[in-house]
C-alpha cells in the first residue's frame, strides 16, 4: 500500500514538472496573406464543391478559405453530412452558437471574423458568399499593386452604392432613419 502511494506521488511530481497549462503553451498561428470567409448554408454542399473545383482551385499556400456554417439546431443527418465533408476538405468553419438563417447573417459574419482572428493570422480578409466567383489570381495581383504604391494596409474594397433608397416598408424598413432619403455608401457585391 505504501509503495503505491510513493509511486503515485513520484509520478505526480514528474508530470506536474513536465506539463504546462494551456495558458503557458503558445502554439503559433498559421499565417496567410489572404483569408477568405465564404458564407454558405448547411445544405449547399454541391455549391461548395463547385467552388472548390473552380476559383478556389487557384488558391496558393498564402491563401486559406473557410465556408462559414451555423450549426445550432441542425438535425443529425445534416451534422453527419457536414462532418464527413469536413473530414475530406478541412475547410468548414462551424459556428455552433448560430442558427443558420437569413435573419442571422450579421451575427454569422461577426462570429466568422472573430473565429478567424482568434485562430489564424492574415494580412487581408475577403468575405464573400457562395454565389460569388472570384478571380483570385487577379485579386492577389491587385493587392500586390496596392501595397507597392505604399498605401495603408487598411482596405475596404467592393462596389460602393450610394444611391440605395431607405426602406420605408417591408421586412427591412428603417423606422428611425433620419439622415436623408438614401443610405450612406456601402460595399455591395464585387468590386
Amino acid at each position: 500500500m505504501m509503495f503505491g502511494f510513493v509511486l503515485l506521488t513520484i509520478v505526480y511530481f514528474i508530470l506536474s514538472n513536465n506539463c504546462t497549462t494551456s495558458e503557458e503553451i503558445k502554439v503559433p498561428k498559421s499565417k496567410y496573406r489572404l483569408a477568405i470567409i465564404i458564407l454558405t448554408s448547411p445544405d449547399s454542399m454541391k455549391i461548395r464543391d463547385t467552388m472548390r473545383k473552380t476559383w478556389l482551385s487557384e488558391a496558393t499556400e498564402n491563401t486559406r478559405h473557410y465556408f462559414a456554417i451555423g450549426t445550432l439546431d441542425l438535425d443529425q443527418e445534416q451534422r453527419e453530412t457536414l462532418h464527413s465533408e469536413q473530414s475530406k476538405f478541412h475547410d468548414l468553419l462551424f459556428l455552433p452558437k448560430l442558427q443558420d438563417s437569413y435573419g442571422t447573417l450579421t451575427k454569422k459574419v461577426l462570429q466568422s471574423i472573430q473565429r478567424l482572428y482568434d485562430e489564424i493570422e492574415f494580412d487581408y480578409l475577403l468575405k464573400t458568399d457562395d454565389d460569388t466567383f472570384v478571380l483570385l489570381h487577379r485579386m492577389l495581383l491587385d493587392l500586390d499593386m496596392w501595397e507597392a504604391k505604399g498605401l495603408r494596409k487598411e482596405l475596404y474594397w467592393g462596389f460602393f452604392n450610394g444611391k440605395a433608397h431607405v426602406k420605408k416598408t417591408g421586412p427591412w424598413k428603417e423606422i428611425s432613419w433620419n439622415l436623408c432619403d438614401y443610405y450612406l455608401p456601402y460595399a455591395v457585391g464585387g468590386g
